[in-house]
């Protein structure tokens, strides 16, 4: 019988973990941010558009105050293989962009709500535990990075809203959980067409 010796071609060596970069906001558009920093209590929305022949996908998150004085918002396409692109993907991002924001920011000192229209994002953020099964998801990757951040919050909610309430009843008459997440909506939309 003969044996070899086996010798390993590369040496295992433990990589030096890279500094974590300073947490920044990233750029945002914002109007009369002021009410919203001197404001107790937020609210903010995100929602996402996917073209389903492309696989193009964006979001837009809005932030504002329950009188709807001042407004920060983003919109920004989604880094993502077209292929694969789903709604639930393009909300989390949306989510996890906009909890960064926050994150980066004095805001997470405040007392905050967020919607969002897809039911499956926000019971995945709302869980207590998750299981090996939700290891394995393609989106955990935003999910662990969302709720690591989300500890680091004073007083926060992640709220379902229906989507789409302004085919039934006129914006004005609808409550701002919906105005937001309707203006959410269009604001992804035009943006996967610009």
């Amino acid at each position: 019988m003969l044996r070899r010796k086996l010798q390993a071609i590369h040496p295992y060596a433990v990589a030096e973990m890279p500094t974590p970069p300073v947490d920044e906001p990233p750029e945002a558009d914002e109007i009369d941010t002021n009410h919203i920093y001197d404001a107790t209590n937020i609210i903010a929305a995100s929602d996402s558009s996917v073209n389903p022949i492309t696989g193009e996908a964006t979001y837009n998150w809005r932030i504002t105050t329950y009188d709807k004085q001042g407004l920060i918002s983003k919109s920004s396409f989604i880094d993502s293989n077209p292929m694969y692109m789903n709604s639930y993907r393009g909300e989390m991002a949306g989510l996890n962009d906009l909890i960064g924001w926050l994150h980066a920011t004095d805001l997470r000192r405040k007392v905050i709500k967020i919607v969002c229209d897809n039911e499956s994002c926000v019971k995945a953020l709302n869980k207590d535990t998750f299981s090996l099964v939700d290891l394995d998801k393609a989106e955990f990757d935003l999910i662990r990075d969302i709720i690591t951040k989300l500890k680091d919050f004073n007083d926060i909610t992640i709220e379902w809203v229906r989507g789409h309430q302004d085919d039934k009843t006129p914006y004005d008459d609808l409550p701002i959980e919906s105005q937001l997440n309707i203006d959410c909506d269009a604001a992804a939309k035009r943006h996967l067409v610009e």
